[in-house]
């Protein structure tokens, strides 16, 4: 190769390098990381990476210059999708593609909502998909003008520096993955699906009931993105849900509450596994072994029922595995069960089925996994049922004023209408009704955070905000309950989901005392002191963070 052309080569990797870390947050962004690393690890560590990032550019360089049209294309093709995925992830969270955000998009949650991601996002997307392209094209008509053209077995190079990048990612399970983009995003995804959770069988349940139940039907509910400060039973200004404000004698409101995570399938091992705050993040996996919420309802003499609203491919979430079945009685698949259900008709679907069991059952634990709110919110409730406008469906583009008007529009249907159709059935039932939401929504900040959920780095409070009522249904359980009334009352807007699981536990009839020990307090002990909730993994595999939650949104 010439003087000439191995300068225009040397020339055209710089711009590599420049170009990539610009697609990935900037070069600041990589040279903290590289700070980071020789402060906390050393030079070795720090080499590593370096020479680690600085190969697989130069792999893709390989590649870029080969004679192979068939390599050419198809680094290409990987190079278009992974820059405009990476680029579309950062014009919607702020940040880009993570070992988070992958964990969530391999998964069959990522995959049942990826059209509605799309949709709701498409705006974002088209930039990084021009960029992406534009970036392709560019690299394709410098190798065919002005730069020198390279051997096929060339191709071995970036192969040999996909090992280095591999080995970073899966050593730090995907918390070090600023690599280049062609690369970082592939492999991050590879790492997220393969390298599993390790789930298994979970321990019998720890305690055993002491007490009768407060109820013969708990009937535990969670909601799909609701704002707990914006339903208008806990004060917001728009009127959101009248028929629950009319019904405030009848429930026991604990006003917003702190979720757990700001995301559905971290918020749902939360639940159900009963893990502390203080025990995140799970580097033991403690919520992969310890009894679920099933195993103690089964303990209790509850027969077990989950029944799914959204889930249309007739298998648990991946938060679940085989042997968690073995707890439930009755899995209830309801889209897959009812072919070309309308998405606003799944919650009150379910209401059908609850009627059934509590009428048939002599005691049933029911979870419930509501369809809620999610987006695009316009899918959240009928025409014909539009009570605010404008609303997005009838705008070319989108106000603030229209998506909060299709998200209020969804919470009166979805919340709302749900319980006018709800609590009636249940009224001489012997029956406890815990409702909340898995996460919130940040709606304010739409057009500089468009992700309204999940984000993974210095989310805002309102993707954490959810309402926390009981409704005691039938004169036991409104017995049982009038006797923790004054606590209940003090602890309004000062609960969290991480109560929850110890106070299912009361309600079945184990002993407080023990199950304060280990699962820690309950809605029925004086709460107070700061809240807390949770983004990122729980297990310590990437990104994680604990934030301060005051009630924000209201």
């Amino acid at each position: 190769m010439s003087r000439s052309a191995a300068v225009r080569v040397l020339a055209f990797y710089v711009a590599l390098l420049a170009v990539f870390a610009w697609i990935g947050n900037g070069p600041s962004a990589v040279m903290s990381l590289v700070n980071r690393l020789y402060v906390y690890h050393g030079i070795p560590k720090t080499a590593f990476f370096v020479i680690a990032y600085l190969g697989a550019t130069a792999g893709l360089l390989a590649l870029y210059l080969s004679r192979s049209r068939v390599l050419r294309c198809s680094s290409h093709l990987v190079s278009f999708l992974s820059i405009a995925l990476f680029l579309s992830y950062r014009q919607v969270n702020g940040y880009g593609y993570t070992f988070y955000d992958a964990k969530m998009a391999v998964s069959v949650y990522g995959w049942r909502y990826s059209g509605e991601a799309v949709q709701t996002f498409l705006p974002h997307l088209l930039w990084p998909c021009a960029v992406a392209l534009c970036f392709v094209l560019a690299v394709e008509a410098l190798h065919r003008t002005v730069l020198p053209k390279v051997s096929p077995w060339w191709g071995v190079l970036p192969v040999l520096a996909l090992v280095p990048v591999y080995a970073v990612n899966v050593r730090t399970l995907g918390e070090i993955s600023q690599f280049p983009a062609p690369y970082e995003v592939p492999v991050l995804s590879y790492v997220a699906k393969y390298r599993d959770l390790p789930l298994g069988m979970r321990d019998e349940p720890y305690l055993k009931p002491v007490s009768a139940p407060m109820a013969r039907h708990v009937i535990y509910i969670v909601d799909e993105s609701i704002r707990g400060d914006m339903l208008s039973v806990n004060g917001y200004r728009v009127d959101t849900t009248p028929f629950l404000k009319g019904a405030a004698g009848r429930m026991v409101n604990l006003g917003v509450a702190a979720a757990s995570t700001n995301c559905s399938s971290t918020t749902h091992i939360v639940l159900e596994a009963g893990i502390r705050l203080d025990q995140l993040p799970d580097r033991e996996y403690r919520t992969l072994r310890q009894p679920s919420l099933f195993q103690y309802a089964q303990g209790a003499g509850y027969r077990t029922f989950v029944l799914d609203g959204p889930n249309s491919w007739g298998r648990p979430y991946e938060w679940m595995s085989g042997h968690d079945l073995e707890a439930i009685d009755s899995y209830r698949y309801v889209r897959k069960e009812n072919p070309g259900i309308r998405s606003h008709d799944i919650d009150y679907r379910l209401v059908d089925i609850i009627d059934t069991i509590t009428r048939t059952e002599g005691s049933s634990f029911i979870f419930v996994v509501k369809y809620g709110c999610h987006f695009s919110y316009e899918n959240d409730y009928p025409p014909e049922r539009r009570v605010f406008s404008p609303t997005i469906g009838g705008s070319r583009e989108p106000t603030l004023d229209a998506v909060l008007n299709s998200y209020y529009n969804a919470i009166h249907w979805s919340v709302d209408g749900f319980f006018r159709k709800l609590l009636p059935l249940l009224e001489d039932r012997s029956a406890i009704v815990v409702y909340t939401s898995d996460h919130g929504q940040s709606i304010e900040e739409y057009r500089t955070l468009p992700a309204t959920h999940c984000v993974g780095q210095d989310p805002p409070g309102t993707q954490a905000s959810v309402p926390l009522i009981l409704f005691p249904m039938g004169a036991e359980a409104q017995r049982a309950l009038g006797r923790h009334g004054p606590v209940l009352t003090r602890n309004r807007d000062r609960a969290s989901h991480f109560e929850l699981f110890p106070t299912v536990l009361q309600v079945m009839g184990y002993d407080p005392s023990e199950v304060k020990r280990l699962y820690g307090s309950s809605l029925f002990d004086e709460l107070g002191g700061r809240r807390e909730f949770v983004s990122g993994t729980l297990y310590g595999r990437g990104f994680f963070q604990k934030h301060a939650f005051e009630g924000q949104g209201r």
